[in-house]
């Protein structure tokens, strides 16, 4: 009978009688711990409050504690998805995908990571159409007037319209301004910024953060996990289902260690080349580079870290709490479709003192592994990246997986 059977069922019937370890499957996820080690695994489930169980290729099972967990990473992911529609969130959440439809409340979008679901309006900071805008558009929707503003594609690159919105739709948004209450529609709007409602509350419990392919961004207290979905409570209450298989990689906050990304800076200088701030400068943004695309140096994709410009100085109050820092830093490859592809120096000080400078760095150049560096139990962290040689507008710099740890 049993030379009738497959070879991967043999192994399996083989394991159940000998009581030893059967096959599991190939591997679905490579799980990374904070001591650095590093193991595959086909599957996972809660195996506590506060521990997931692993099922590794082997068919062993091990528990790790969630503290101890840096990441989740697909081995085998589902291709980028190209941006649509983003809506960021006042938690700093992010959801990508379609509009499906709207009213006075808030917004219905259909997200790969997330299926339907619907944002409130008090919880939207901004949303940006990312398929209207052209390459080289100014990443910047700043609100105007402190009041909402919608910003328009013109012939000549764009306009702003400020005052309240009224209304979303499944097509278009309706404000109220100052030349009275009129409709826009989606393929004629590059961003609609929003007066935040909403105040971002801290928690020190552990949070779970989730990215998609499509580049969706979400966080939230584990729930449950079960038939390839993970349900998340959101620091609004809400529960979210994520699809495990449109999901690229899980990571936390609040353990023994912190992305750069989940920390808000202290101070903020960032300096554009040339014109007004308000009109020539690239914020920096969280897991995403300046132009709003995955972080990505000399062809590798990093899902967290920080897309900056030169001259972007930011500083961190870290207050003694971690012991060292780590990143890989390079210019973006987005930089790489430009007229000049930049170039930067990046500089590390902790209270005033340099610790680290880079040589210059070039688009195309593979990213630098910077640290870990010893912060001395320093109180202020200072990140630079400073103009190049030939100060231009390619300087779209990235910290790539920027980690401090206790």
């Amino acid at each position: 009978m049993l030379d009738s059977l497959r070879p991967g069922l043999l192994l399996l019937v083989l394991g159940l009688v000998l009581g030893t370890p059967a096959l599991a499957g190939p591997p679905a996820w490579t799980v990374q711990s904070l001591d650095g080690t590093s193991l595959e695994a086909t599957s996972f489930v809660p195996g506590g409050k506060a521990d997931l169980e692993l099922v590794l290729v082997d068919g062993r099972k091990v528990t790790r504690g969630l503290r101890e967990l840096v990441r989740l990473e697909r081995i085998s992911e589902a291709g980028e998805v190209p941006p649509t529609t983003e809506i960021l969130l006042f938690t700093g959440d992010r959801v990508l995908g379609s509009i499906t439809g709207g009213d006075e409340t808030g917004l219905w979008i259909e997200s790969s990571l997330l299926g339907e679901v619907f944002l409130g309006v008090d919880t939207i900071v901004q949303v940006i159409f990312h398929k209207n805008r052209r390459p080289g558009d100014i990443a910047a929707f700043p609100l105007r007037d402190e009041t909402d503003t919608a910003y328009r594609r013109t012939v000549s690159g764009r306009d702003a319209v400020t005052g309240v919105l009224l209304g979303f739709d499944g097509t278009g948004a309706t404000f109220d301004s100052a030349i009275g209450e009129f409709r826009m529609d989606y393929s004629d709007l590059l961003a609609i910024s929003l007066l935040p409602q909403m105040e971002p509350r801290t928690t020190e419990e552990l949070l779970l953060v989730i990215d998609g392919a499509d580049g969706t961004h979400v966080e939230g207290l584990l729930v449950s996990i079960a038939e390839g979905q993970l349900v998340l409570s959101s620091r609004t209450g809400e529960k979210r289902r994520v699809d495990l298989g449109a999901t690229t990689s899980i990571t936390f906050k609040n353990g023994a260690f912190a992305h750069l990304s989940d920390l808000d800076p202290v101070g903020v200088e960032q300096v554009p080349l040339i014109g007004d701030p308000e009109d020539f400068l690239f914020p920096f943004r969280k897991d995403l580079s300046v132009g709003g695309q995955p972080l990505r140096i000399a062809g590798k994709a990093y899902r967290r870290g920080l897309g900056v410009h030169s001259r972007c100085e930011l500083t961190y109050a870290i207050q003694g709490r971690y012991r060292t820092f780590q990143a890989s830093i390079g210019i973006d490859d987005e930089a790489l479709g430009l007229p000049v592809p930049g170039a930067a120096v990046f500089a590390v000080s902790v209270d005033g003192r340099e610790i680290y400078r880079s040589p210059l760095l070039r688009a195309g150049q593979p990213a630098v592994r910077l640290g870990p560096l010893d912060l001395g139990g320093g109180d202020e962290l200072v990140l630079l990246v400073d103009f190049g040689d030939d100060r231009t507008f390619g300087d779209r710099a990235d910290w790539a997986e920027a980690l401090l740890v206790e």
